[in-house]
Formats: structure tokens, sequence, C-alpha cells
């Protein structure tokens, strides 16, 4: 390995990658009471930037600039948000102008509430087993 440096740039050429051998090993970013922000590029002659870890103080934000591909569940503060087969689960509220579905559309729970902004006379069309049902 050949580890060159001008102080403020550590190269490191040939095939071998850099090695954290130690059992809990830690990267530093910045210094003392500064706010540092650490970027992955590639190496282009005008770099793109991958990905970016920012230091928000006792915070960090994360942006990456192509996908993610986890091989496990997505979560939120330790709560799986999207599991590996692609299924959303304790997402809270939906807010959307409309949701649509190409299927069927599955209700759980004793009451199906239906509010409407506008004061043209709007019915909600249910259909059980075939048969049609209006509700106004």
């Amino acid at each position: 390995m050949l580890l060159t440096s001008n102080l403020r740039t550590a190269t490191f050429s040939a095939g071998l990658p850099l090695a954290l051998t130690h059992a809990t090993p830690s990267i530093q970013l910045a210094t003392a009471g500064v706010n540092g922000v650490l970027s992955i590029i590639d190496a282009e002659t005008s770099p793109n930037t991958l990905l970016t870890l920012i230091d928000n103080g006792s915070t960090g934000s994360l942006s990456i600039t192509g996908d993610i591909n986890a091989g496990g569940n997505i979560k939120t503060g330790g709560i799986t948000r999207l599991d590996n087969a692609g299924n959303l689960s304790n997402i809270g509220t939906i807010a959307s102008g409309a949701i649509t579905t190409t299927g069927t559309l599955i209700i759980s729970g004793p009451r199906l509430i239906s509010k409407h902004q506008t004061s043209s006379n709007q019915d909600l069309t249910l259909i059980a087993d075939g048969t049609e049902n209006q509700l106004r």
C-alpha cells in the first residue's frame, strides 16, 4: 500500500481496501465545536457527490444521490416502515388528494368515513358481494 499526503488529502493506491481492524472502529468528523461534512465523491474531472454525511451537532443527516438498495427492512426510530418484501407498515396517516387502486380495496375496521369538502351531492358507492349499495 502506498500512502501519500499533502496534509489535506491522503491518497491510498493499490488494490487493497482501507481496513478498520479494531472491534469497534470510529471515524472522527471535524473538530470539537465544529459541525463537519463527510462526502464520498467519484474520481471524475468534475466529481459527482455520491453520499454526504452532515454533522448537525448531536444528530446526523445522510444524503444519497442514487438508489438505496437495502437487503433488509427500512426503519426509522427502530420501527420498520418498509419491509424487505415492499410492504408499508406503521406509517400512520397517508395524506393524499386521491388514493387509486387497480385491485380490491380492503378496509378492516368497523367504519368507513367519507368527508366531502364540496356542497354538491356526492355519493359513496360500495359493492359488496356483487350487490351495489349507495350511502348518502
